[in-house]
């Protein structure tokens, strides 16, 4: 079963997200800020990271560097970006160019 992390400081987010993904069959862990997603790493096997980039307190890009630095990504390895315009959520896959 695919293990998932959640990174959003928004709790309703993290609730309508967390049932989405277990009722599908995915186990979940939850994080509100990258300190949580970095222990969620350290505890566990983590096939996907599900990375809110509008955090309040930090900058999500930034904590996408750190995770893809300490994964040892590559920068042909894709990422997809979730955000927030115009009141609607936009999904955005990316390849990052170093």
């Amino acid at each position: 079963m695919p293990h998932l992390v959640l990174v959003d400081d928004d709790e309703e987010i993290l609730s309508l997200l967390t049932g989405f993904f277990r009722k599908h069959a995915h186990n979940i862990s939850v994080a509100t800020n990258g300190s949580a997603m970095f222990e969620a790493l350290e505890k566990e096997s983590i096939d996907l990271v599900i990375l809110d980039v509008m955090l309040r307190d930090e900058d999500g890009f930034r904590l996408c560097r750190r995770l893809r630095h300490k994964l040892e990504v590559g920068p042909k390895d894709p990422e997809l970006i979730r955000t927030v315009r115009n009141g609607g959520y936009v999904f955005a896959p990316t390849v990052t160019r170093e």
